[in-house]
């Protein structure tokens, strides 16, 4: 089977969730440790994976995990500190 391209957007999100899916209990369970709150977790993992899929056609073959990783952003996880920390005053 040929490899998905951009050009089959079905084939390349089936490929994408293939290989990143299994992954969300584990990305929802940092998530959760970074911002101690369900609905910001979920926020988070749900940023992580659009910004992941945005990429998608330009990873390469490795460990998927590690580039879900660096797909977190960073500044969300400071804007839910920063609400957060609102919240408790």
């Amino acid at each position: 089977m040929p490899e998905p391209t951009q050009d089959r957007p079905s084939e390349l999100r089936a490929h994408f969730e293939e290989l990143t899916l299994p992954l969300t209990r584990m990305l929802y369970g940092a998530a959760m440790r970074w911002t101690g709150s369900p609905e910001d977790a979920a926020d988070l993992v749900q940023e992580t994976y659009l910004r992941a899929y945005r990429t998608f056609s330009n990873w390469q073959e490795g460990d998927v995990t590690c580039v879900l990783a660096s797909d977190i952003d960073p500044e969300l996880l400071i804007e839910l500190a920063v609400a957060k920390a609102m919240k408790a005053a």
